[in-house]
């Protein structure tokens, strides 16, 4: 699934992301020149680097800088494309290498690692929905259906959708985590979280998104991201306990 370019794509996405957490792991090392260490800790789900767990919000930070990468990639493409400097061929293959570049990056933030999202099943599927919807962007765009000004915008809203890989895959994964505990001199197996918390971001959240927000719940009751109204758009996050 994911070619030569797409590889080079991916690493130049995450060296401009300073994205060490996945550039160590992508490279098959734990430590860097600067001496960070990291790790991805599989009982609990959460990255540690230089041996303190990595913060929900710093974890959004870095989504954010990968989404804004993805985004200003596509406006390359799409200036190239509307000069008149590429085809729209070689427009569709540029796209769709910073999209499954983007999609492995933060599916690879969620579950630990680059060679994890790789073989993920979830995250192929989630990438072959993406590009089936660019085939459609590209059949309007050989059919004169959309503007130079509309082309830049539509472009890059392809990469809003990165949140919802994040969390979705993030999601799966801390649902089937746990964990041994000893209750009575009994030994018994039980999940590592058992609640979410969904939380807005964005200024106009859709009803679903209000609905579910603010309070606890079982996991397993919390809507992923991407499934209500708003869809790929959805700007919420969910925590776990």
């Amino acid at each position: 699934m994911f070619t030569p370019e797409d590889e080079k794509e991916l690493e130049q996405q995450a060296d401009e992301a300073s994205l060490i957490l996945l550039l160590l792991l992508f490279r098959g090392e734990r430590r860097n020149r600067q001496k960070h260490t990291v790790d991805f800790d599989r009982q609990r789900g959460v990255f540690v680097l230089d041996g303190r767990r990595v913060s929900q919000a710093t974890m959004q930070k870095l989504l954010q800088k990968a989404e804004q990468i993805g985004k200003r990639r596509a406006k390359e493409h799409t200036t190239a494309l509307i000069a008149g400097r590429i085809d729209i061929n070689e427009w569709h293959r540029r796209m769709s290498s910073t999209i499954k570049a983007s999609h492995l990056i933060a599916a690879g933030l969620a579950l630990g690692g680059i060679n994890q999202a790789r073989a993920d099943k979830n995250l192929a599927a989630r990438i072959n929905s993406e590009l089936s919807y660019l085939d459609g962007y590209r059949q309007d765009i050989i059919n004169n259906r959309v503007s130079d000004a509309k082309k830049q915008s539509r472009s890059s809203s392809y990469f809003l959708a990165i949140l919802v890989t994040f969390s979705w895959l993030e999601q799966i994964l801390k649902t089937g985590l746990q964990k041994l505990v000893t209750d009575n001199n009994e030994r018994r197996i039980v999940p590592f979280y058992t609640e979410a918390r969904r939380y807005r971001r964005a200024k106009e959240s859709c009803n679903g998104c209000r609905r579910f927000s603010g309070q606890w719940m079982p996991i397993r009751k919390m809507p992923p991201l991407g499934s209500l109204e708003c869809g790929s758009h959805c700007r919420c996050f969910i925590v776990y306990r």
